[in-house]
């Protein structure tokens, strides 16, 4: 056998590179090729059309947008009454343009903290999915029962036990926002407005009512709004 076919090769440390000739270090290297400064450039001018044309229909759609904010804290809140007894508060503002496209009405809150910790975890999502309350007083705490929601009627006008696990229970239900809004225009009339899907298409087939009778709101009517704070 010819034992030269077989020598083993020699190890990294002990090759020479000094003796290598630039050609050859050239081919054991990879070379990095920056891209070509005329590519770069067409590369940033169509970038560049492409931000003034989105620019340019955004603006165009924003100015066409027409926005009415009333604040109506001030006026109102010297009638509020802080228990459960509702009360009407009515302003008159004027719009001094018309509006031939939807209308869209809505409310904004300020310093909500909706992402605080306590209020995520004083909730109970298995009242609302799977229809049973046992953790309920772990999750909800200090907000369980229908006496601490100071909830005395269930959706069909019952009586609730005061000392029943309330549904919904927790600090999202006790604090969820309840007021509403009509509009009349200047004759008086009532103007409809479509409250339908007005809250997230997940939520309105995730939760479902469990038992009117037991319930201080229903969770499946838009109007109340309570899913969109889950």
């Amino acid at each position: 056998m010819d034992e030269s076919r077989y020598q083993k090769p020699y190890p990294l440390s002990t090759l020479d590179y000094t003796n290598l000739t630039e050609n050859q270090k050239q081919k054991n290297l990879n070379k990095w090729q920056p891209p070509k400064l005329e590519l770069i450039s067409i590369l940033f001018i169509l970038a560049g059309i492409y931000s003034l044309v989105v620019g340019f229909i955004s603006k165009s759609l924003s100015q066409d947008v027409t926005e009415l904010q009333i604040k109506y804290g001030p006026q109102c809140l010297n009638q509020i009454d802080y228990t459960q007894n509702s009360i009407e508060c009515t302003l008159e503002f004027e719009i001094d343009q018309k509006i031939d496209k939807t209308v869209y009405f809505y409310y904004q809150m300020k310093e909500f903290n909706q992402n605080h910790k306590l209020y995520l975890e004083s909730f109970d999502e298995d009242q609302l999915t799977d229809k049973t309350t046992k953790n309920s007083k772990d999750r909800c705490k200090q907000f369980t029962t229908n006496k601490q929601m100071e909830k005395t009627t269930s959706v069909n006008g019952k009586q609730l036990n005061a000392d029943d696990i309330a549904i919904p229970c927790g600090i999202r239900a006790k604090f969820y926002f309840q007021d509403t809004f009509q509009l009349f225009d200047s004759e008086g009339n009532q103007i409809e407005i479509d409250e339908s899907n007005i809250s997230w298409e997940y939520d309105r087939k995730r939760y479902k009512n469990i038992d009117l009778d037991k319930q201080w709101v229903d969770l499946e009517n838009d109007e109340y709004n309570f899913i969109q704070y889950e």
